[in-house]
């Protein structure tokens, strides 16, 4: 009995020196310098040293192409975004801005049988001081010669202002973009290359609605009468 028990120590010890060993082995020594992201690198961002720091990785876990030093990283700009702690490689960095992916532009949802047309802003007196924003609706004031003035159009959507000097650029906008029909479109078009014109803006509390102003126009003998303007 005495000799299973040290036959059953030994074999245990046997199991502790090389099953151990063996298995440690086989996950290989962290020898690969690697790059890899410090912090969250969105794409097209140059690389700088500041971002960046180097991870040793075992042979078979290293990706393939894998930038091995900091120097070789810096300069270049990343092709994809990295999240923290990704490998940098070939296949994710370029050397240049112009060798970045085409960043597509979110398109504009059309609603169906319209079309997309932009139409010029104005200065302050014709855009309510600046105040229209994407999503508000407008009627627009038309004057197709001087001295009379009548509601062209009524409850249009704004759907895209365009600011001067882009879209953080602070300072009245130079055109809104608006969804009609085909028609309408070409009516705004002749319009607005047309006599004078003056955006009005409508409540929020009237925003939904669909009515239209009941109005048949203004002219300068119209406001005489009703203001009491003698004849000269």
């Amino acid at each position: 009995m005495v000799l299973g028990i040290v036959i059953a120590s030994l074999a245990f010890f046997v199991f502790l020196l090389f099953g151990r060993g063996g298995a440690s082995s086989s996950q290989g020594a962290r020898t690969i310098d690697t790059v890899v992201a410090a912090v969250d690198i969105p794409a097209g961002q140059l690389i700088s040293d500041q971002i960046v720091r180097i991870e040793k990785f075992a042979p078979e876990q290293a990706p393939a192409g894998a930038v091995a030093t900091i120097k070789a990283a810096t300069g270049q700009y990343a092709a994809v975004a990295l999240t923290k702690n990704t490998a940098l490689t070939t296949g994710t960095l370029v050397s240049s801005q112009s060798k970045l992916p085409a960043v597509k532009k979110p398109f504009l949802d059309i609603p169906a049988g319209q079309v997309a047309v932009s139409i010029p802003a104005g200065g302050e007196l014709l855009t309510v001081g600046g105040f229209i924003q994407p999503e508000d609706r407008v009627d627009i004031l038309w004057a197709p010669a001087p001295g009379a003035w009548q509601v062209a159009f009524q409850n249009l959507k704004v759907a895209h202002v365009g600011p001067v000097g882009g879209a953080n650029a602070q300072g009245l906008a130079t055109s809104f973009v608006v969804f009609v029909s085909v028609d309408d479109a070409q009516a705004l078009s002749l319009l607005f290359a047309n006599g004078s014109y003056k955006y009005v803006l409508r409540s929020q509390a009237d925003a939904a609605k669909n009515d239209t102003v009941t109005s048949g126009g203004t002219t300068l003998p119209a406001l005489n009468s009703r203001f009491h303007v003698p004849a000269p």
